[in-house]
């Protein structure tokens, strides 16, 4: 699998938000985009996600134009967890989870062993599923998020994509939903996040994609592109960037504004 996005430009009434942008995720790669309010990585996130066409270009998803899928083919090739994902306050996490399944079921295609079997799977997987009885109102937020991404998984598809996963979260849960994006990209699934945490976005990308005005200034591995330059053309702060002795990982520490 891999996630090809080529030439791609969209905008909003006329206004251009996102220009002329390339990039290529691998499988297995945890992907991050990273950059200012308004630079664009929401539309550009978007036009990967199917919920804004671009003006031109292409999202190629295992040599699919996932433009030109019908919406059931695209759910098989994306998975999407939205930044603030809504559900009823008294659904059940197994419940929840279960929707995963919605474009595997069809007029002739009704639930199955399949569809059990993959939901036990991913509750597994999740760690989460001495909660599957539980209600979702009655979660923590790592807890909740942990399920959420159950309910992705369960949709099986080679990409998924989470948008500030960790916003709503405290450092502890924060890590702790960071480490199951690693963990499941080491065994093979494909991520794309947006984060602003520049240090965490650091710690867990195996690519890194820096945007700014609508376009990407940077690109590639954390440790090759972020420099003191990068942060101050990003967020017009001055900062140092020191080395982690666990895995020598670049860690932004702020200065002052530019």
């Amino acid at each position: 699998m891999s996630l090809v996005v080529n030439q791609l430009t969209a905008s909003y009434d006329q206004l251009l938000v996102v220009s002329n942008v390339n990039l290529t995720v691998k499988t297995g790669e945890v992907a991050v985009i990273v950059g200012p309010n308004g630079c664009g990585k929401s539309t550009l996130f978007r036009s990967i996600a199917r919920l804004h066409k671009p003006d031109t270009g292409t999202v190629v998803v295992n040599q699919q134009d996932i433009w030109q899928l019908t919406t059931s083919q695209a759910a098989k090739q994306i998975a999407l967890l939205p930044q603030v994902p809504q559900a009823p306050d008294d659904i059940t996490v197994r419940g929840l989870v279960q929707f995963g399944r919605h474009p595997h079921q069809g007029l002739f295609r009704q639930w199955s062993a399949k569809d059990e079997q993959v939901i036990n799977q991913v509750l597994d997987v999740t760690g989460v599923t001495e909660l599957t009885d539980r209600r979702l109102s009655q979660l923590s937020g790592g807890q909740r998020q942990r399920c959420w991404l159950a309910m992705v998984l369960a949709q099986e598809t080679p990409l998924i994509l989470l948008d500030e996963p960790t916003s709503m979260l405290d450092p502890g849960h924060q890590l702790e939903v960071l480490q199951l994006v690693r963990q499941l990209a080491n065994k093979g699934k494909t991520f794309v996040l947006i984060l602003h945490d520049l240090v965490a976005a650091a710690k867990y990308a195996d690519y890194l994609i820096a945007m700014r005005n609508g376009n990407i200034i940077a690109s590639g591995k954390p440790e090759d592109i972020i420099t003191r330059q990068l942060v101050k053309q990003l967020y017009d702060i001055e900062a140092d960037i020191l080395q982690s002795p666990e895995d020598a990982k670049p860690i932004v520490v702020a200065k002052s504004v530019a």
